[in-house]
């Protein structure tokens, strides 16, 4: 397995600040001792760090501690974020990934306090190297666009480069190789232009190893050799090891065996002095690989088992799959048949667990939500051109209008000069100056007609522009409304369709009403094991941000009850709660997401019920209620909720879970607020929940599918049926099943 180069965001802020540094260690350390000025005392430590970070990453992990602490005790927050980015690109080159991602999100509080974006951009790019090094490309993912939302805020189109890179990386990772040349050539182009000879080798690397995968051997080559003179000039041992291990692997392919080992072994001698571990992963496992293509199976095998035992160490899941298949291959070769497939079958495990098709789409769901809210951005931006040019053309209009005012006055005003004078003058010099004023007035007519022309032409080209402007906004409105549109069409694929929900359901009605074109509710019904899982959940916020968040409801549901075969209401709401607080990771310090879900969840087998609620109750209308024909002596089974969301709460428990003994003939209602809380009337007041009791009450004798008939008409009726007319506020959802 090739070991792949990372480009880290986080390079060029560290560039920034020192690479025109050319100072002696001797003279830094004397800067060290003599300054009395903490401030001078820090940068100096920053810099002299920085001059061993590729030679020796001990002594420079050791400076730049204590940079950040005397920036603390200094009170500078800049130069304190700038130390804690420091010392997690020491620990990323020496593969200690949960001490990189400490401080690489400490140094993010800090750059949000201080509100230095570009700083904050690096520290997002770098904590998503981390998770992609550990193969959560979904969450890497994520933390690259919000770094580049922020770098085109800023207009850095310097580092927007390292994010292309890394998403160049994942697509590397999908095996989509033409998409991963093209990123990798753009990063490429951009650090060639700005000087930036890290990057570009790293960008090298990458595309070679595109080329490695293609089987374009000799192009590969090329490549890593470009890499490695570069990485060589600048001192960058890291990068060093990685193409010496790659050229290596050329030769393997080439079965120049005793070449292979040489470069393997100028590697593992880097890696070992620089503590990379991870580079040490990769070289075991190169030679492991080389010693079976050898026969050498011993051999292979001995070095398959450090492998494996370093890759766990260190938490790298590609390395410890590409371990499993060496020592699957060694076992093989020594006629250990029984170990050969128990470590293939991990092999496998790791494989699907790594990148299954779940992950894949969540990936490309980021992608699709990330262009929608770039394009929504662009045509607001637009809109607000297009109102200031309209503002300008009506102002140039009145302008132009006023000016021709004036000027006919005096060229009224003119003739009435003349036309006095001619009556003063008399005799023969009369009509020879009447013919010369004529003449006069002729030529400037003609001028102001010139003038009146071109000033006509002016403003039929500007309402040509304002035209062209209103045809290109509304293009880009109707690719905005198809994405959205798009995004409605996956969200309804994972809800349960009519024959799903009739198969499972039974006798039922779901009245589902997004307020935009996606919605923040919605509802999920499932069969596990003889028992109906059904839920109504209203998500944070509505339209696609409510759309996503009802998406990620959907999938930790399919994975909580469908996969763990959880069936306990409280335990699956509890499970739920995990999983969203993980995928947001939500601590609940300020600044950290705080969406979640409010929902009412019930598990059914047979004429047995638990149920649990978040924030949504339970309603139940027993059988022997139906058949009263007075609605106010009907009894509303309530079942409340636990008063906490699913999600972070400052004040988590366990949530309730509930036990319902239920008869043939019952019925259950789960529902959101949006029904309730709907506008309209006479008053233009809210419905409320008494008033959606009640007529729960009233049309409880009607079959499923007439009640389902006559809510929507009540609520049609309250929304537009007086004076004035309603917009819906809130998304609507109603579950109601009879047992």
């Amino acid at each position: 397995m090739i070991r792949l180069f990372i480009i880290f965001t986080s390079l060029l802020f560290v560039w920034n600040c020192f690479a025109e540094n050319k100072t002696k260690t001797d003279s830094l350390l004397n800067v060290i001792s003599n300054s009395n000025d903490d401030t001078t005392k820090v940068k100096a430590l920053l810099k002299l760090g920085y001059q061993f970070e590729y030679s020796n990453p001990d002594t420079s992990l050791y400076y730049y501690i204590k940079a950040q602490q005397l920036a603390i005790k200094a009170g500078n927050k800049k130069l304190e974020a700038n130390s804690l980015n420091c010392i997690g690109i020491v620990y990323k080159h020496k593969s200690d990934y949960p001490k990189a991602l400490a401080a690489y999100n400490k140094a993010l509080i800090v750059n949000e306090e201080y509100g230095d974006k570009k700083a904050m951009a690096s520290n997002l790019g770098n904590i998503g190297v981390i998770h992609m090094s550990q193969s959560r490309y979904d969450t890497a993912l994520d933390y690259f666009f919000r770094a580049l939302r922020i770098l085109e805020e800023i207009n850095n189109k310097d580092i927007i480069a390292f994010n292309l890179g890394n998403i160049g990386i994942i697509y590397y990772y999908q095996k989509q190789y033409d998409k991963a040349l093209e990123y990798y050539n753009k990063t490429l182009q951009a650090f060639k232009e700005i000087g930036y000879q890290d990057g570009v080798a790293a960008n090298l690397g990458n595309i070679g190893i595109v080329y490695y995968d293609q089987k374009q051997y000799d192009k590969a080559l090329d490549y890593y050799r470009q890499a490695l003179k570069i990485n060589t000039e600048i001192g960058y041992k890291d990068r060093m090891a990685s193409n010496l291990s790659n050229i290596g692997l050329v030769y393997s392919i080439k079965k120049q065996y005793k070449k292979a080992l040489e470069y393997y072994e100028k590697a593992k001698q880097i890696n070992t002095e620089v503590s990379s571990k991870g580079g040490l992963v990769a070289n075991l496992k190169n030679i492991a690989n080389l010693y079976v293509n050898m026969k050498q199976f011993d051999k292979a095998y001995e070095y398959a088992q450090k492998s494996l035992s370093l890759a766990k160490e260190i938490g790298d899941l590609h390395q410890e799959r590409e371990a499993y298949e060496s020592l699957s291959l060694s076992c093989e070769g020594l006629h250990d048949f029984e170990n050969a497939l128990k470590f293939n079958k991990k092999w496998i495990e790791l494989n699907d667990s790594i990148f299954n098709i779940e992950k894949a789409k969540s990936i490309d769901n980021m992608m699709a939500l990330y262009e929608t809210e770039k394009k929504e951005q662009q045509i607001k931006l637009q809109k607000v051109e297009l109102e200031k040019s309209y503002e300008q053309t009506a102002r140039e209009k009145a302008e132009k209008e006023r000016q021709q005012a004036q000027r006919n006055f005096l060229i009224i005003a003119f003739g009435l000069v003349l036309i006095l004078a001619f009556f003063i003058f008399r005799g023969y010099n009369q009509k020879k100056r009447a013919n010369a004023l004529l003449t006069e007035q002729k030529k400037q007519i003609s001028e102001q007609n010139f003038k009146l022309s071109q000033a006509n032409e002016e403003i039929t080209t500007q309402r040509d522009l304002v035209t062209q402007q209103k045809e290109f906004i509304e293009n880009q409105k109707n690719e905005i409304e198809d994405s959205i549109l798009y995004a409605k069409r996956i969200q309804t694929a994972l809800l349960p369709n009519k024959n799903t929900a009739d198969s499972i359901l039974g006798e039922h009605f779901i009245i589902f009403k997004p307020k935009d074109v996606v919605s923040g509710d919605f509802y999920w019904a499932t069969k596990v094991n003889d028992w109906l899982i059904v839920t109504a959940a209203d998500c944070t916020g509505h339209g696609v941000p409510g759309a996503f968040m009802s998406m990620l409801g959907v999938s930790f549901l399919n994975e909580i009850v469908r996969k763990k075969e959880i069936t306990s209401a409280a335990m699956v709401l509890d499970n739920l709660r995990s999983y969203i607080i993980e995928a947001l990771k939500q601590t609940g310090e300020q600044g950290s997401s705080k969406d979640g879900m409010d929902m009412s969840l019930a598990a059914i087998n047979n004429n047995f019920c638990l149920w649990a609620g978040a924030n949504n109750p339970l309603w139940i209308i027993r059988a022997d209620q139906h058949e009263k024909t007075n609605s106010t002596e009907k009894q509303i089974e309530e079942y409340k909720p636990d008063k906490m969301p699913v999600a972070y709460y400052p004040r988590m428990t366990p949530f309730s879970n509930n036990e319902i003994n239920l008869n043939k003939g019952d019925r259950l209602y789960l529902f959101t607020d949006g029904f309730p809380d709907q506008f309209g009337g006479p008053m233009g007041k809210k419905f409320m929940h008494k008033s959606f009791k009640n007529q729960l009450a009233e049309t409880s004798a009607l079959s499923m599918t007439d009640q389902c008939a006559q809510l929507e008409k009540t609520l049609q009726h309250w929304m537009i049926g007086h004076e004035r007319e309603y917009e819906q506020i809130d998304d609507i959802t109603v579950v109601g099943i009879e047992i």
